[in-house]
């Protein structure tokens, strides 16, 4: 609403038209300012939501961690101590080892035709190993690796 200041102003209308360009340029400055104070404090809102998101993100990925290494520590056993073996009285270099009782009677059964003696697998507290493969005694180890020695044989629990 455009209004003049006094009875004069109204008669020259150059002086009202003057009064409300003012007026005008005023309002708009107003208007563009608090235009512009309504964007940065909705920006400020956005980027304070982004954060509580990626907060709240960030949590539900930790417990997701924590779930998961909870049950992966309940289900993965304990790695297993000691090593069942078979020997032999007569060869004491033909003798192997194995984490599992059930593979070393099946490994006992088909050496059984090369090496009668073989006696039944017993667990011991160690082994002697190379590469994959595990022995009762350290010189069964070493005739098992051949004559090019390649590698090392060492104590496992």
């Amino acid at each position: 609403m455009r209004r003049c200041l006094s009875v004069v102003a109204l008669l020259s209308l150059g002086g009202c038209y003057e009064f409300a360009k003012d007026y005008d340029r005023k309002k708009a400055i107003e208007r563009r300012d608090q235009r512009d104070e309504y964007y940065a404090n909705a920006a400020a809102d956005r980027a304070a939501g982004e954060v509580v998101e990626r907060q709240r993100i960030r949590e539900r990925e930790n417990e997701r961690y924590a779930e998961r290494s909870a049950s992966l520590a309940a289900v993965s056993p304990a790695e297993p101590r000691g090593f069942y073996c078979t020997t032999s009285d007569a060869s004491p270099n033909d003798g192997r080892c194995t984490r599992d009782k059930g593979d070393c009677e099946q490994g006992r059964d088909l050496a059984l035709a090369s090496t009668p003696d073989l006696g039944e697998c017993t667990l011991v507290e160690d082994a002697t190993c190379f590469s994959t493969q595990c022995y009762p005694t350290g010189d069964a180890c070493d005739a098992a690796r051949g004559p090019d020695g390649v590698g090392q044989c060492v104590v496992k629990h």
